[in-house]
């Protein structure tokens, strides 16, 4: 092949290969992106998407909505095509707010069977008649709720504060409402919450609710939402959080009051934690103590968790939409224009179920007797309110540990204890099966061999092995050997076997031990 007689230029080459791979990305952008119309038109139509009725599925499809979200298939299908769908009768306990509970075109009621159609109609008809005779709404606090019933009457109206000049104003109306009971709750970015909170985490917002009276300016009853991102908003609700007589409650006391502890903000006026308050009404709740599950069960206001709101599809390569759902960073979600009204929704969502939570469990620690015919809310408000606090507090400071005497010396005591223990552990094993005598202690498939060899897994109908051979190391081996003739002490023996061991007759000097 003749060379050409044109020079090679190594910069045209390079250009012409980044002005096709340019296309390339502009083509798969576009064909990714195609359902797209503008950003004016994602707010314009923000409102269409329903922000109460969201469902969590496992195997969804995605799409681009018309506010420019990702949204589920099944969300497009509700949003586009609107069936009558039942709504469940108003409870007396009346938690107003979003539930998100979700309703599939079918109308049907709980528990009952789906039905479409006339049927639809007419059941729909007879569930208005029977919210028409409902009767009157008595105060929230009543504990009676038609069970398996649960509340979503619409969004929480919401007070929202993003000055200094407003947060001032509300500081002081709040400051003149110390008889009521204020739910607080923050929301915290930058944490790991595998961690302690002290020292760590940001707070993004407070959201707080002080029942149906309060004003705070949009009307009563409305929550309180403050975006603590703006310059100077937190600091000025700092004497407010600080008030010993303005009585403040929370879910998990000692996270919030940390993390605003780490703004230099040290919150007094506990007037409780709802999560000390249900262990006392209930020491052995199988369904735990979170929030979502309490208010769910006393409250009737179902909690959906922040992936099935939030959570948008993790992109393949060739960018359409994967399985994996991600969620992205709670600050993000706070500052875009497209999801801020649903996360203040969320945030103010928590501070309602908290303050409802609270008259509920109130109610019911009235019901049971102390002593001396006090109730169980008078030994909480005596002793485990103020215990609660305390509990804070040494979080915080600690406790303070000698590392130089005192902690050697500990270390050493509860080692000596540890190998006390092995060896009670080694002379009962041993005498049911003498090879026990060289087991690790510390290994959980020994263990399980001896103690469980030949049971049935309830789960799998798995028989385990009645017999199971483990490789030992050779020196410990031979320390353990020796220890149980009683030749070495505990400072020779591996795992620091006891003095003063009966001899007994080794076993065969087999290669490796069985259990």
């Amino acid at each position: 092949v003749a060379p050409s007689s044109r020079p090679w230029r190594p910069e045209a080459t390079r250009l012409m290969c980044g002005l096709r791979l340019l296309m390339l990305c502009m083509l798969q952008m576009a064909q990714s992106r195609a359902a797209i119309v503008g950003s004016g038109a994602w707010l314009a139509r923000r409102s269409v998407r329903p922000r109460s009725q969201l469902k969590a599925s496992v195997a969804r499809g995605w799409s681009f909505g018309s506010d420019g979200r990702w949204v589920s298939t099944e969300q497009a299908a509700r949003t586009e095509a609107p069936a009558a769908v039942e709504t469940a009768p108003t409870s007396p306990a009346g938690a107003d707010g979003l539930t998100r509970r979700a309703l599939s075109p079918v109308a049907h009621l709980s528990g009952g069977a789906p039905v479409s159609g006339q049927a639809a109609q007419q059941r729909a008809s007879a569930v208005a008649s029977a919210v028409a005779a409902w009767p009157a709404r008595p105060p929230e606090t009543e504990l009676e709720r038609p069970p398996g019933v649960l509340i979503d009457e619409g969004e929480i109206a919401v007070h929202e504060v993003d000055t200094v000049e407003e947060a001032l104003r509300v500081v002081a109306i709040l400051s003149e409402h110390d008889h009521l009971i204020h739910a607080c709750d923050t929301e915290v970015a930058d944490i790991d919450i595998k961690r302690s909170p002290l020292g760590q985490g940001r707070v993004i917002c407070l959201s707080c609710y002080s029942g149906p009276d309060l004003d705070l300016g949009s009307g009563k009853g409305a929550a309180l939402w403050v975006d603590t991102t703006a310059p100077g908003v937190l600091d000025a609700f700092k004497p407010w959080l600080q008030r010993e007589t303005a009585l403040k409650v929370w879910h998990n006391y000692g996270f919030d009051r940390h993390v605003l502890y780490n703004h230099g903000i040290d919150v007094r006026g506990f007037g409780g934690d709802t999560m000390h308050m249900a262990r006392l009404w209930d020491a052995s709740r199988k369904a735990g103590y979170s929030l979502a599950a309490l208010t769910e069960e006393l409250v009737g206001r179902a909690k959906v968790p922040m992936k099935t709101i939030f959570g948008e599809p993790k992109l393949r390569k060739d960018g359409s939409p994967g399985r994996t759902v991600e969620l992205p960073p709670v600050l993000t979600l706070q500052t875009s224009p497209l999801t801020r009204p649903d996360w203040i929704q969320y945030s103010v969502f928590d501070a309602k179920g908290t303050w409802l939570l609270y008259r509920q469990l109130e109610a019911r620690l009235v019901q049971l007797d102390w002593q001396q015919g006090q109730d169980l809310f008078t030994f909480y408000k005596g002793y485990w309110r103020p215990f609660g606090e305390l509990l804070t507090e040494m979080e915080r400071n600690g406790v303070m540990v000698d590392v130089e005497t005192k902690l050697p010396a500990a270390q050493l005591r509860a080692q000596a204890d540890r190998d006390e223990a092995e060896v009670i552990f080694r002379r009962w094993a041993s005498k049911y099966c003498p090879a026990a005598w060289y087991m690790n202690v510390g290994s959980g498939s020994q263990v399980q061999a001896l103690l469980f060899g030949g049971a049935v897994r309830k789960r799998s109908d798995e028989v385990l092995p009645l017999r199971r051979t483990f490789k030992l190391p050779r020196d410990e081996f031979d320390a353990l050997h020796a220890a149980r003739l009683g030749t070495i002490d505990e400072d020779q023996a591996a795992y620091g076997l006891q003095r003063g061991l009966a001899p007994q007759q080794p076993p065969p000097a087999a290669a490796a031990a069985a259990a």
